[in-house]
């Protein structure tokens, strides 16, 4: 883990910093994780398609990078509690353009 962690979010009027938390294990005990997580995740109706998620917050959050066409490889923030169901989209948060931008700005 970085020693810096602290990431900034923002969308429109509303700031705040989390705290990365940790990256998902591509394998633990012969069970691929990362598998298990995108199969759960992709069964939720919000959850949106072109995201990949690579960690997570303190309070269990995803980080996800995107693989659309228009932004790939942008990192952005999901957090469950604000998705909106009807519009998912709108409520995540763009942390950074590139994984070694995300990186760079951790405080």
């Amino acid at each position: 883990m970085p020693e810096r962690n602290e990431v900034y979010l923002e969308l429109e009027d509303w700031h705040a910093i989390t705290k990365f938390h940790g990256f998902y294990a591509i394998k633990k005990n012969g069970q691929c994780l990362l598998e298990k997580i995108l199969k759960t995740n992709y069964h939720e109706e919000w959850w949106i398609r072109w995201l990949i998620p690579f960690g997570y917050d303190e309070g269990g959050e995803d980080f996800c990078f995107s693989i659309r066409e228009s932004d790939y490889g942008s990192i952005y923030y999901v957090s469950s509690d604000c998705i909106d169901e009807d519009n998912p989209e709108e409520t995540l948060i763009l942390v950074a353009d590139s994984f070694k931008k995300f990186i760079n700005k951790m405080r």
